[in-house]
């Protein structure tokens, strides 16, 4: 179920329709067959002030109350008296594992049926030019010391966000306006579970569907040539507005090796400090 009636926005945040909501006191029948309260996850009436309705939402399976459906089946909606609008919808799904999905939108065979997708995949090159417009339009210019001008790098990362690991098929979405990629297998994994986080870009929170998803060849190029280092901890490309790009260098980090020693050296040189007494002279 889904109320008609949009809901008043946070601030910052745009206008939306509420997620799945059931009406109040909602009672279903199928075939005339009452279907079990407890399946129907809904809000419930408040014994202290009858006028509230409080608690979670969940969609309703109907596919075990369902004996026969190859026949006509009747579902019959009851509620209790609830002024709000509500569209209500029945989906015919099939479901598919992450790694069938994955198998699925990887081929290259032609597609036979409607519910096939594939991945559109995005060529090294394509994926450069997208890349220096996306640095064109996101960087600041600054002035350097020759008087020119010069745009500063992007840092892209060849790890997933999600897994922290190596990249095996990054995507994104084609309507995302950032060039950071997801590993495909990690993001279907992670959508296979009941969430209000279902199907959202881990990078800028807008919807992706699996057939808007798109196999970007920089960064497939980039793994290829970096993996082994991402897998060592060093995952961090600097991309240039020239399409150019390399490996960041390592940072040294100050660690506990690095304190003692410098500790010690300290401590080396106050030995090395001479000693001095304070004599008091008496009349």
């Amino acid at each position: 179920m889904l109320p008609l009636k949009v809901s008043q926005p946070k601030k910052g945040y745009p206008a939306q329709a509420d997620c799945h909501l059931w009406p109040k006191g909602t009672f279903l029948q199928i075939n005339g067959v009452p279907v079990p309260p407890h399946l129907i996850m809904q809000r419930k009436q408040q014994s202290h002030d009858l006028s509230l309705w409080k608690g979670m939402c969940a969609p309703l399976d109907l596919t075990p109350l369902v004996k026969n459906p190859e026949r006509k089946n009747t579902l019959t909606f009851l509620s209790q008296k609830d002024t709000n609008k509500y569209a209500i919808q029945i989906c015919l799904a099939e479901y598919r594992t992450p790694e069938t999905l994955t198998k699925m939108l990887l081929s290259t065979d032609i597609i036979q049926s409607k519910s096939d997708i594939r991945l559109r995949r995005l060529s090294y090159q394509r994926s450069i030019d997208i890349a220096k417009q996306y640095v064109k339009e996101q960087t600041i210019v600054l002035d350097n010391d020759f008087g020119g001008n010069e745009a500063m790098p992007l840092i892209f990362q060849i790890t997933c966000p999600i897994s922290m690991t190596p990249l095996a098929f990054p995507v994104r979405g084609n309507r995302c306006k950032h060039m950071q990629c997801v590993d495909l297998s990690h993001f279907l994994h992670t959508n296979s579970f009941p969430s209000g986080r279902r199907w959202k870009c881990v990078i800028c929170d807008d919807f992706v569907s699996a057939d808007e998803l798109v196999l970007c060849g920089l960064f497939e190029r980039m793994v290829q040539k970096h993996g082994d280092e991402a897998r060592d901890g060093r995952d961090k490309i600097e991309f240039r507005a020239d399409g150019s790009w390399i490996l960041k260098p390592e940072e040294k980090k100050q660690g506990v090796s690095d304190y003692g020693a410098a500790q010690s050296d300290a401590s080396a040189v106050s030995k090395r400090k001479k000693k001095v007494e304070e004599i008091i002279l008496c009349d």
